[in-house]
């Protein structure tokens, strides 16, 4: 049903008012702005045409509103991810100069390095060293209601520093559907705050664990 929509020309469309990857588009503008940007820059060849009829365009609209209302990224989310990013590297800038943390740090709790939501989520790549370690560990984390993929990143990142983990970076994102019906997890798609994850990576963490071994994992570049 999204065809039509691909289809239509996005000359039409201000770059205020869009945002496209590949072949997938992100309106990250409201419905109305968006109608409105459209009306006023129909061209003459155009505003006679069945395609470009205002009825025509709310159609096509309403038809990608799954997407349009799905969060893609908005200047505030990459201001806010880059803030994050920043952070963590000026704390792992400071944690050169500490000490090593004690083995027997009560603080510290090993936390899983699979946590997905059942359903097609938001996820992100994180990597963190264990206090009084050496080997860097990497964790597969998605969160349901996660509007931006900092939204997944933060409450991790967080638990990951109360429980005394250190040298903490987020290695991008991208989505995960997991059905616990059909045993099936597909990674896939890429992270505009954070960057492409490597879904091939987060695939191999997911087979490790116990929980999903028996699983049909599969993994893509493509789509958001």
């Amino acid at each position: 049903p999204n065809e039509g929509w691909h289809s239509l020309s996005l000359s039409l469309l201000k770059p205020s008012v869009r945002r496209y990857h590949h072949k997938h588009i992100a309106v990250t503008t409201t419905r109305s702005a968006a109608l409105q940007a459209l009306e006023q820059e129909k061209t003459p060849h155009t505003r006679h045409c069945p395609l470009y009829s205002t009825a025509s365009i709310a159609s096509r609209l309403q038809s990608y509103k799954g997407t349009m209302d799905n969060y893609t990224t908005n200047e505030e989310d990459q201001r806010e991810a880059a803030r994050l990013q920043a952070r963590l590297r000026a704390d792992n800038y400071d944690n050169d100069d500490d000490l090593p943390s004690s083995s027997d740090d009560s603080s510290f709790v090993r936390l899983p390095n699979v946590t997905i939501d059942e359903g097609a989520h938001k996820y992100v790549l994180i990597s963190a060293v264990a206090p009084a370690g050496e080997e860097r560990q990497h964790f597969v984390v998605s969160r349901r209601g996660a509007h931006y993929h900092r939204n997944a990143a933060e409450p991790f990142i967080e638990a990951l520093e109360r429980s005394g983990y250190k040298s903490i970076s987020v290695n991008g994102g991208g989505r995960i559907a997991l059905d616990n019906t059909k045993r099936t997890i597909s990674v896939y798609g890429y992270s505009y705050g954070f960057g492409l994850a490597d879904h091939a990576l987060a695939k191999a963490i997911i087979l490790k664990d116990p929980r999903y071994k028996d699983y049909e994992v599969s993994w893509s570049n493509d789509g958001y």
